[in-house]
């Protein structure tokens, strides 16, 4: 004797759970895709800022301390030479001497900086001129949404430059205010206010 078998279908409340469960989890599957993605893009704008610091805080370490230090960088830049002439470090503050201060000396261009502080209140890149390398060139395309700033300062723990005194004839010993210079660099991506921040020191030899 043979039973009858039936097959039995999907009922339409089934099928609607069954639908209402594949679009939470292909809701949720998007929205993995999406985060993943967007953090990818981040990631990737903050190797581009890193590698860009880089190469601005390693060709602003490569010159020399002060325009005031000879090109060995020994002596340091202040007090004075063994034959009376004066040494003195540049100023960063106005009014003060000695008559060299921050920023490019003379006529000096980006492709001539020749010290340390010739790159402060430097700005390129995004709204300001093409980024450029040490020799004045444009750099690369990838870096077209990107703007530096740089800023340098002699090292302050008590949050104000410092005022020049001269500390004596042949004092060699890199102990005083104007021994360290700290380089800032800032690196801003299209329109963002924040940026990224990056420091060096540099010591007066």
């Amino acid at each position: 004797m043979f039973r009858k078998l039936y097959s039995r279908g999907v009922s339409l409340i089934e099928l609607i759970f069954t639908i209402l469960i594949l679009s939470l989890a292909l809701v949720g599957i998007a929205s993995s895709i999406s985060g993943g993605t967007s953090r990818s893009a981040d990631i990737l704008v903050e190797i581009q800022a890193v590698a860009l610091a880089q190469a601005y805080l390693d060709e602003i370490v490569g010159k020399r301390f002060d325009e005031g230090n000879r090109a060995s960088g020994i002596p340091p830049c202040r007090g004075t030479l063994p034959n009376g002439a004066a040494r003195r470090c540049s100023e960063k503050v106005e009014p003060s001497p000695p008559p060299r201060e921050f920023g490019p000396d003379g006529t000096e261009t980006r492709a001539t900086f020749d010290d340390v502080d010739d790159y402060d209140g430097l700005v390129e890149g995004l709204g300001f001129g093409d980024l450029e390398d040490a020799n004045g060139d444009p750099r690369g395309s990838e870096y077209d949404n990107f703007r530096v700033e740089i800023e340098v300062t002699y090292f302050d723990p008590l949050g104000t430059d410092v005022t020049y005194s001269d500390p004596g004839t042949n004092d060699e010993e890199l102990d005083d205010d104007y021994d360290s210079k700290l380089v800032t660099v800032s690196i801003f991506n299209g329109n963002d206010t924040e940026g990224f921040v990056f420091s060096v020191y540099k010591s007066n030899f």
